[in-house]
């Protein structure tokens, strides 16, 4: 607990500046106890975030880092239509995008039952974010999540022995079942899925990542090696420039 310590009181004093002390503190009363409701800066709608460890960080990383802030600046001059949220954990990035761009369909994916509800619970006051209680993966069928006692941000997914469970589906899927059609570009990508992005990239990326405007990736080497592989090996031979953001890497793809 005590390595968690520090991290979570400087981000508990930055919740105090950036949201008020009593938003601060119904969040940061004792872990698990519960949902906290929060209004922020440039949100339409409270946002509904669990007492845990693992939902605070991800709050910190996207509400208070903002780390989309500098990655989606290019895309302001021709505003997204399609956004596809990869590991939309509880919908922070989902709510995110669709403040800013309030015009696009956000189709928002996430495997884990508890983060869905979360999920569906921020993105019912939005129209235009689509929830999927799936996870991306390199063909369609079912998964299990392989550490269900981890934090709500780290769920890991394997294919299922059973042919059941959660279901999984390919991003080409994905699109076709939203209705986007398939000379739509998706403008963002962003994939958090903590490891299955080795699988998504490394099988059939062909067949989805030239409709990609923009990819905002979190590679997760550190526990499955071979994933910044498989993002290098589909990068290579495609026009583009990146840098990092966070713990992102973004990859504008250069279209004419």
């Amino acid at each position: 607990m005590f390595p968690r310590f520090l991290p979570e009181l400087k981000t508990f004093a930055r919740c105090v500046f950036e949201v008020g002390p009593r938003s601060a503190i119904r969040l940061y009363s004792p872990t698990g106890l519960g949902v906290a409701s929060i209004k922020v800066a440039g949100l339409e709608h409270a946002i509904n975030i669990g007492k845990s460890f693992g939902d605070r960080s991800v709050f910190r990383q996207v509400i208070l880092d903002r780390w989309w802030e500098g990655a989606l600046r290019p895309l302001r001059e021709k505003p997204p239509r399609v956004i596809v949220d990869g590991g939309a954990h509880i919908g922070l990035c989902s709510v995110t995008f669709a403040n800013i761009f309030p015009e696009a369909l956000i189709i928002a994916v996430e495997p884990n039952p508890r983060n869905f509800e979360l999920l569906r619970l921020n993105a019912d006051p939005y129209p235009n974010i689509r929830v999927v209680n799936a996870a991306l993966w390199w063909r369609d069928g079912f998964i299990d999540i392989s550490n269900p006692d981890g934090d709500s941000w780290a769920f890991r997914v394997e294919e299922s022995a059973s042919n059941s469970g959660i279901p999984s589906v390919t991003i080409p899927t994905l699109l076709r079942q939203a209705g986007v059609s398939g000379s739509e570009l998706v403008d963002i990508l962003k994939l958090d899925i903590e490891g299955a992005e080795k699988e998504l990239l490394a099988h059939g990326a062909d067949e989805w990542i030239d409709r990609v405007r923009m990819l905002c990736i979190e590679l997760h080497d550190r526990f499955k090696p071979g994933c910044v592989l498989a993002f290098e090996a589909a990068l290579s031979g495609r026009v583009h420039q990146r840098f990092c953001r966070g713990e992102m890497e973004v990859v504008n793809f250069c279209r004419d």
